[in-house]
């Protein structure tokens, strides 16, 4: 919706007023005068007159989804606003994690986890024809500083280009046999990069272990910790109980929802450290269940 109060019409009125100013200003209004009370009904008129409101045809992205249209097709541009592109961005992302968690046999809440804490299910989109992804080699900086000085993250899945600590970027692009820029510019091959690797992590893991990873959620916690890329115990511990603190209270954006799984707090409570929980704020929420 936008306002338009029809300037072209109270300029017309105001000249109009002008031109039979002898019949229609009182006497008292002199030549002198005469700019000053123009002005002063100028505002008068535009701060009394009802404004002429004209409706935009405002597309309802979550009704057209629902109506069976892709999402990647709606035309957000009649909105002045960003609200519709920011939904139609969200509905985007949760239609291509269905997507990828069906062409790579990784579980739904998994992927959409991992792209809510990465970014909140949105993206940024770039040309991967012009964009130019420069690995970040961090051999240079001091020791101490941390795991998280440089390096680009890029949603949704949060691939990584620092080649020091999480390459997923690179290792993703290598699996799909594409080049890292269509990864950090196409949403949908971000998300299947990020799905493909957890693939990759739960066949290693399988040929380890002797099992599969499956649908249980409980049996992806070690996954997500190689997923994360960080080489400390610590920062990959961190990224694996964010990632459960998302699956344990669920998510809602825009009217596209994750359900909680509350079944997950006692393997949550017995799997990480007091210290990561309350890092992570899963102490407080364990304690109030």
């Amino acid at each position: 919706m936008y306002i338009d109060y029809r300037l072209p019409d109270i300029l017309s009125f105001l000249l109009s007023i002008l031109a039979s100013r002898k019949k229609n200003i009182p006497a008292i209004v002199n030549k002198s005068k005469l700019l000053g009370s123009t002005i002063w009904i100028f505002l008068l008129l535009a701060s009394t007159m009802s404004p002429v409101i004209v409706m935009a045809q405002v597309p309802d992205a979550n009704a057209l989804v629902a109506a069976g249209q892709d999402p990647a097709t709606i035309d957000c541009s009649p909105d002045p606003t960003t609200k519709c592109e920011s939904i139609r961005r969200v509905l985007m992302v949760s239609r291509a994690l269905e997507q990828a968690s069906q062409e790579f046999n990784i579980p739904l809440p998994i992927l959409q986890a991992v792209a809510y804490h990465s970014g909140r299910w949105s993206f940024a989109g770039c040309d991967p024809s012009t964009y130019v992804v420069k690995p970040v080699d961090r051999s240079n900086i001091p020791e101490g500083l941390g795991a998280h000085t440089g390096g680009h993250q890029y949603p949704p899945m949060g691939l990584s280009d620092d080649v020091l600590e999480a390459e997923s970027l690179f290792l993703a692009a290598k699996l799909l046999k594409l080049r890292p820029e269509e990864l950090a510019c196409d949403y949908r091959q971000n998300i299947r990069g990020g799905a493909a690797l957890l693939a990759q992590i739960e066949k290693d893991q399988e040929s380890k272990k002797g099992m599969r990873l499956g649908p249980n959620l409980e049996n992806w916690k070690h996954a997500l910790m190689d997923f994360s890329g960080f080489s400390g115990a610590e920062n990959r511990e961190l990224y694996a109980a964010r990632i459960y603190r998302v699956l344990l209270e669920g998510a809602n954006k825009f009217g596209v929802s994750m359900q909680p799984q509350p079944e997950l707090a006692q393997f949550i409570e017995s799997s990480f450290s007091e210290n990561i929980q309350v890092s992570v704020g899963l102490k407080k929420k364990l304690s109030l269940r």
